[in-house]
């Protein structure tokens, strides 16, 4: 993939991450739709993520940080997400087996978002 420039660190999509990590382990379920049916973009929304793009990796059984990462540049589909330069901001965790990588953009100011659902890339 082609460089793009730094995404940032932001604390809101660390937990957004970690509440969707947290929701896989508790409910022992592995997915980008959550058992109630809510999508990455739902958790933004939850947590107040005012977001104009949105987009999120998982991983499942990595050990380590740089083991997550590097199965995440293997896949194209991962590494499409984490090079797409229409994200600007990012946060991870990780919790039990489960990694969740959260990528945004917010929506700018007096701007308002008429696709009310996150789909795959947009």
């Amino acid at each position: 993939m082609e460089p793009v420039g730094p995404v940032v660190w932001n604390d809101l999509l660390y937990q957004t991450a970690a509440s969707h990590a947290q929701d896989m382990l508790d409910k022992n379920y592995f997915g980008h739709i959550s058992r109630d049916g809510r999508d990455v973009g739902d958790r933004f929304d939850e947590l107040g993520y005012k977001w104009q793009f949105a987009g999120e990796n998982l991983g499942e059984g990595q050990e380590s940080f740089n083991e997550v990462v590097q199965d995440w540049l293997d896949s194209p589909s991962h590494c499409k997400m984490i090079m797409n330069a229409d994200m600007k901001e990012m946060g991870l965790s990780k919790r039990g087996r489960f990694w969740v990588q959260h990528f945004g953009t917010r929506m700018p100011k007096n701007y308002k978002r008429t696709n009310t659902r996150y789909t795959e890339g947009n």
